[in-house]
């Protein structure tokens, strides 16, 4: 390829030599926010297009249920409240609705930051696997000072979805939300709106 030369530097790339002509392919890193939104369960999210038509509680059906969540969340502008709001009853009592409702409403509002509705089917619905990275992946969309730090965390270490669970939820997200916290605002945290992440499903992983 280099006959009768001297004198050579070869730094990164790939060459490929067919019959007298070089090809020089440069390669490219990917960006870690591309890297993310390859491991996203979008049919997760509540508005997903999966999620169109399912069931939502109908006008003045469940108020005492809504209610006490919506006091939950506002109340947290004020007083600073347990952070794990847990739903649970039967099967069939219509908890995904509840979750469906309280997602739409805080979605309009601008306090939502993301969503994952587990399904039985398909796998990839019933499985924790996707969880961190679709959640991340939203949180990135949901509050812009935190996109910076999810794509380089990828970016920093792109095996980062074949860690364990606690790993992924430090890197992806606890550490992202804290590092786009002012220090001005970091020590008083009750000043921040609330912001809202709904799991739902958890029987069905």
């Amino acid at each position: 390829m280099f006959s009768n030369s001297d004198n050579v530097l070869i730094h990164g790339g790939v060459f490929n030599q067919t019959g007298a002509t070089i090809h020089h392919h440069q390669w490219l890193p990917r960006d870690g926010f591309d890297i993310l939104h390859g491991r996203i369960v979008s049919n997760a999210f509540h508005n997903s297009s999966e999620q169109f038509d399912a069931p939502k509680c109908h006008p003045n059906t469940r108020t005492s249920v809504l209610e006490t969540i919506m006091e939950w969340v506002t109340q947290h502008q004020v007083v600073r409240l347990k952070p794990l709001l847990w739903l649970y009853g039967a099967a069939g009592a219509g908890k995904s609705a509840i979750c469906r409702t309280i997602a739409e409403r805080y979605y309009g509002e601008g306090l939502l930051v993301a969503t994952f509705f587990f399904s039985r089917t398909p796998f990839e619905h019933n499985s924790v696997e996707g969880i961190v990275a679709t959640l991340a992946y939203q949180l990135a969309l949901s509050i812009p000072s935190t996109r910076d730090h999810v794509r380089q965390a990828v970016e920093n270490d792109p095996s980062i979805f074949e860690r364990d669970l606690g790993e992924q939820f430090e890197k992806l997200i606890a550490q992202p939300v804290l590092l786009s916290l002012s220090p001005q605002v970091l020590p008083k945290p009750s000043r921040l709106p609330p912001k809202l992440v709904i799991i739902d499903g958890l029987d069905k992983c």
